[in-house]
């Protein structure tokens, strides 16, 4: 038997180096890839980082052989063409939307469009369905929108109606402030959904708002302790700003906990078949499990095997009031590193309010599961732009290397990775809770809230 996991036939490459794994069936087989003599481990898997083949159409020529046996694999791969596109000036007015794809998905319909510094480019901010901009460029596959006047991003050409009429003109109301069901609240009349960020500096938090005629406000509150959360919405011709206060309990105990076991769709396959989303959901079962017995309320975002978009996940999770939010994976290498680049613990976080929690669980799940520390990192993956409630990804190790991949066969594997969360959770309730502060008031109003 011989089974390539990866890449796939088709997959994109680009110039330097391609990862490949997979299994020869057996430990006594040989294995070369177009000739080069590859390890075969003793159950036989195999991984291995090799020279993408020259031509158009690269090619990788798998030949495996075991006594007088031989089989062969053929897999051709596509080249990538990273040209930029072409841009050219525009005008007009357009209006956020979803795209017809999206729209199957009630939970990625009412989710914001993600806006860009170039087409391609990282995630800047979220831009509102419904919400009306300049246009200023546009490619055969983007439009870029003046977001304010020093600020222009791009979008995808299927999230723009790029026929829509000028917005009327109107100034921004005064933000007026409510206590609501222990959360603060910020409103401001607007007569139609508007962009807004919030930025977190120490203690003082900056809400600001992007008209589409170039208005720009700044609502500046100073807090006395620091919050657990936050959002937008716009209803009712308001935008609304909730503030979370934090938790007082130094205890799991109480704490609403969502666990994301990543994936599908997608996800990486072990050199002998082993799934990511497999891994995940055990490991999320066996955390939950763990977590309840120290009196957690654990909501697990997937049970089964049946897809999950990423807009419900962290849905599901905002509509459960969740106090904390984690997504279980095990990695595998990108397209331009080599397997071993991808071994080890690793927590990605977007939100800074988030960063301790991503210390505390990468600390314990690397200590835990016996893995090099790959550290903890900023990201703007979709599942992490939750401001409601810390959340994290976490990378407990690496898939693709089979010694990794036979750790995660096993239950003591499957338990060392629960282990890890449970531990990095209680860690991270013990160091962020503001026991001293009474109730109501809220924390944030209290004076000496450290």
């Amino acid at each position: 038997m011989l089974a390539v996991r990866h890449p796939i036939a088709g997959a994109a490459v680009h110039d330097g180096r391609v990862s490949t794994w997979g299994t020869t069936g057996n430990g006594r087989a040989t294995l070369r890839v177009n000739g080069r003599r590859i390890k075969v481990e003793r159950n036989g898997a195999f991984v291995a980082s090799l020279p993408v083949p020259g031509g158009p159409q690269p090619t990788l020529e798998f030949r495996a052989q075991l006594d007088d046996r031989t089989v062969s694999r053929r897999i051709q791969l596509a080249r990538s063409n990273r040209a930029a596109a072409e841009r050219r000036r525009a005008s007009g007015w357009a209006l956020v939307r979803r795209s017809g794809v999206d729209l199957a998905d009630s939970a990625a319909a009412r989710l914001p469009v993600s806006a860009r510094q170039w087409p391609d480019g990282p995630y800047e901010m979220s831009l509102p369905i419904g919400a009306r901009f300049r246009i200023q460029e546009r490619t055969s596959d983007a439009v870029r929108l003046r977001v304010s006047n020093d600020r222009a991003l791009w979008v995808s050409a299927l999230e723009v109606d790029t026929t829509a009429s000028a917005p009327g003109e109107y100034d921004f109301g005064p933000a007026d402030s409510t206590f609501r069901g222990g959360v603060i609240e910020l409103s401001m009349a607007t007569p139609e959904p508007v962009a807004s960020t919030v930025t977190l500096t120490g203690r003082q938090l900056r809400w600001s708002i992007f008209g589409a005629r170039d208005r720009q406000k700044v609502v500046t509150v100073t807090l006395t302790g620091p919050p657990f959360g936050w959002r937008t919405q716009w209803t009712d011709g308001k935008l609304v700003l909730q503030v979370r206060p934090p938790r007082r309990s130094a205890q799991l105990k109480g704490m609403v906990v969502a666990l994301d076991p990543g994936h599908p769709p997608g996800g990486t396959v072990g050199p002998t078949g082993l799934r990511e989303d497999s891994v995940a959901l055990a490991v999320a079962v066996a955390a939950a499990r763990k977590l309840v017995r120290a009196g957690a309320r654990v909501l697990l975002i997937r049970a089964d095997q049946q897809p999950v978009s990423l807009a419900a996940r962290t849905a599901a999770a905002e509509a459960a009031d969740a106090d904390v939010y984690v997504s279980i994976h095990v990695d595998a290498p990108s397209p331009e590193d080599t397997p071993w680049q991808a071994d080890g613990a690793l927590a990605l976080y977007h939100h800074e309010a988030a960063k301790p929690l991503a210390i505390a669980m990468h600390e314990s799940i690397s200590r835990s599961m016996g893995q090099p520390s790959r550290g903890v990192r900023h990201s703007n993956l979709v599942v992490l732009r939750s401001a409601w409630f810390p959340a994290v990804l976490v990378e407990g190790t690496c898939l693709s290397l089979p010694e990794r991949e036979a750790l995660l066969r096993t239950s003591e594997g499957i338990t060392a990775y629960a282990d890890g969360i449970t531990a990095g959770l209680a860690r991270w309730t013990r160091d962020s809770a503001c026991p001293d502060c009474s109730s109501p008031p809220p924390c944030l109003d209290v004076p000496g809230c450290e």
